[in-house]
């Protein structure tokens, strides 16, 4: 029961992933963007390094996995978003390439 926190909050990161980060990871990929996950996995990448670096000595085991959480969501959000731009604003389809 000592770490049914760190868990709860790393299942809901997950959750994240689950639902957008899988689906529009490989959408972005198919429609020819795969440059778009790369980007959204640096930028989560330096934001991973200074969550850390900030959260850790403050909150612990606790911080690492708020910090994984964000992080799960933020490329989730930002892969769907990416794909959303690229297919129905830019119109982007696999077959234009």
């Amino acid at each position: 029961m000592a770490y049914a926190k760190s868990f709860l909050i790393l299942n809901i990161g997950v959750c994240g992933v689950l639902i957008f980060k899988g689906l529009f990871g490989n959408l972005l990929s198919a429609i020819g963007k795969i440059k778009a996950n790369y980007y959204i996995t640096v930028i989560a990448l330096i934001g991973n390094v200074i969550l850390n670096y900030w959260l850790i000595p403050k909150l612990g085991i606790l911080g690492a996995c708020i910090t994984s959480a964000i992080l799960m969501w933020f490329t989730g959000l930002s892969s769907f978003l990416c794909f959303f731009y690229f297919y129905f604003i830019k119109n982007i389809t696999a077959s234009k390439i």
